[in-house]
């Protein structure tokens, strides 16, 4: 009998501790370099369907790095030594389709040491491994946070930028993408924060993207204190300021995510309270539940509160339940290293999971599926108190339950206006996500396949996303895109699941927005307007029709998706009335192209696409 219970014993241990406390990852042997003070961002740049990494805004305190690692697809990466990125330190970056030419290209804020003052600087994806600046006049900023949505629903993706300016002022703008690799600034009123985090979702489902900005709203420690705002975006144009119970935090992060699966987009915030708590610094962590009337209580769960910190979440154990990452400072008086995954059971509670991670302070990470088997691994950073160094080390996802997609979408239908169309379509499935939580993806473009009015940054062949992310409309079923040119429209959806997962993209369907009328009769020529040109897509020429009241001098230019030139129409004084200019695009490359007018006070772009 003594036999068989030494026997026992050592079974028993084995089963608790493989199955009563699965390890959900495990450390892999990669070599990155170490990082804080900026954000690691996963991407397929190559469209190979791997997920690469960017490295943005740090390391600490001022050397600055913008590096790509590229994911060989063999669980391996190497660095890409022939792309040129402006070396910035404490900032931020995003990879996204600026120009919808279905390649992921780069958006980086920081402080550039050489020059010694905040650059932000957009990089163009040539599609050969490397990326080309992009003209534009965009405030630098350092101690930043960089968002990117389409904001006002025209197919362009945007972006939010928050930190200090070259003045040292806290700083948030808003930029609109004008499709040929320019942005310009959005006149909204938002609050300037620094050490802050944004994050763009529609919380209230009416099918606009709402923004969230936390951070510190004041250069001088003494009197500064953390702010959280939520502006709901009102589809015109504007923002409102919502008043709510949100705490204000800096030095941490925002981000959605749908944790009870109710279709309601909730906050995650974590970071410095301070001046919340009698002038004194506090760490603090809240999950904020979405009550579906544009009111958010704090939810009765218990997380540690967190400084200098990263809260992201993501179903990691594919149970459908989005789960949570802590990873930071668990105390405001000093660096007490702290990561710890949190386990979410579906019936509002989250539990400590017993995974082995290293205790980091000042943590980056991040959620990515890299190695293609359906789970999300993790990328962590952060400083090592213990070895008093900086490190970063991927993690892989060893859990042992599997994702499935989620089923293809049906229903897909449109409404279609003068320059305006909704789309629809019905409600999916996901094995392990419920219908309510599965967001969707969509895509538009002007030939079939294509993505150059909306992109969906995935693969149109496999459904691979780009980037891990929920989908761009979120949780709608129906999105309106406006401000469409006349012409023939290709577009699809697909499903994404809790764990970033997306099925493949509905069969294809197709819209027509109507050919503009005469403008002959001369009622326009009392007002100011570009026209949409015609044919769009044109081979090799097109019309373009613009409108003036006055005498004015006029300028009408094309530039490349880089901003670049090509060709002036028009560059003279001009009598009030209705002009017609033909446009001979032969000497140029296939591709899309900005046709931009001024005449005296009136400026307007458009987009024109040339195939030949």
């Amino acid at each position: 009998m003594i036999r068989k219970a030494f026997l026992i014993l050592p079974l028993m241990l084995f089963f608790a501790s493989n199955f009563i406390f699965p390890q959900n990852f495990s450390k892999t042997e990669l070599n990155f370099p170490g990082f804080t003070g900026g954000n690691i961002i996963w991407g397929d740049y190559n469209n190979d369907g791997f997920l690469d990494i960017l490295f943005a805004g740090g390391p600490y305190p001022w050397a600055g790095t913008s590096t790509i690692y590229k994911n060989n697809g063999d669980g391996t990466f190497t660095l890409n030594q022939i792309s040129f990125l402006l070396k910035l330190s404490n900032g931020a970056g995003a990879w996204v389709d600026v120009n919808n030419d279905g390649l992921l290209d780069i958006i980086i804020s920081g402080y550039y040491q050489l020059l010694q003052r905040p650059e932000t600087k957009v990089y163009i994806n040539n599609g050969d491994g490397t990326f080309s600046q992009a003209s534009n006049n965009i405030t630098g900023m350092y101690y930043a946070s960089i968002a990117c949505a389409d904001f006002d629903n025209n197919g362009t993706i945007d972006f939010v930028i928050s930190g200090l300016d070259r003045d040292f002022n806290p700083t948030s703008k808003l930029y609109s993408n004008l499709g040929n690799g320019q942005f310009e600034e959005v006149a909204v009123n938002l609050v300037g924060v620094w050490q802050g985090s944004a994050a763009w979702g529609d919380f209230n489902n009416d099918g606009n993207l709402d923004l969230v900005i936390a951070g510190k709203d004041d250069i001088d420690n003494n009197i500064s204190k953390g702010v959280t705002k939520l502006y709901r975006n009102n589809g015109d144009g504007t923002f409102t300021e919502f008043q709510t119970n949100i705490a204000g935090i800096f030095t941490g992060s925002v981000s959605w995510g749908d944790y009870n699966n109710d279709g309601l987009l909730d906050l995650l915030v974590t970071g410095d309270r301070k001046f919340e708590l009698f002038g004194f610094d506090a760490a603090f962590t809240a999950i904020y539940k979405n009550l579906g009337n544009e009111t958010f209580e704090k939810a009765d769960i218990q997380l540690p509160g967190m400084i200098n910190s990263t809260g992201i979440w993501a179903d990691v154990n594919n149970d459908g339940n989005i789960d949570i990452l802590l990873s930071g400072s668990n105390n405001a008086l000093g660096i007490e290293p702290f990561t710890k995954l949190f386990l979410n059971d579906g019936n509002g509670n989250f539990t400590a999971s017993e995974d082995s991670l290293e205790q980091l302070a000042l943590s980056v990470a991040s959620w990515g599926d890299f190695n293609n088997n359906g789970k999300l691994d993790l990328m962590l950073a952060g400083y090592d108190k213990d070895n008093q160094t900086y490190v970063t080390y991927l993690y892989e996802n060893i859990s042992s339950t599997p994702n499935s997609r989620p089923s293809i979408p049906t229903g897909l239908n449109e409404e279609i206006g003068a320059d305006i169309v909704k789309l629809m379509w019905d409600e999916s499935f996901d094995p392990e996500t419920g219908t309510e939580s599965i967001t969707y993806n969509l895509r538009v473009g002007t030939s079939p396949g294509a993505s150059d009015i909306y992109s969906a940054m995935s693969s149109q062949e496999s459904g691979l996303r780009s980037i891990p992310a929920f989908g761009n409309t979120n949780h709608n079923t129906t999105w309106q895109i406006r401000g469409l040119e006349s012409g023939e429209y290709y577009w699809s959806v697909q499903v994404v699941d809790n764990g970033f997962l997306a099925s493949e993209f509905a069969a294809e369907k197709t819209f027509t927005i109507e050919s503009p009328t005469s403008v002959d009769d001369g009622i326009i020529a009392f007002q100011f307007e570009l026209k949409a040109n015609y044919p769009n897509p044109f081979n090799p020429s097109t019309r373009i029709v613009y409108s003036i009241p006055s005498n004015e001098f006029v300028t009408l230019r094309v530039y490349d998706v880089l901003g670049r030139e090509v060709a002036t129409l028009v560059n003279e004084q001009k009598s009030g009335g209705v002009y017609e200019i033909n446009f001979n695009a032969s000497d140029l490359s296939s591709g899309i192209y900005i046709y931009k007018i001024q005449a005296g006070n009136f400026v307007e772009s458009r987009k024109m696409m040339f195939m030949k």
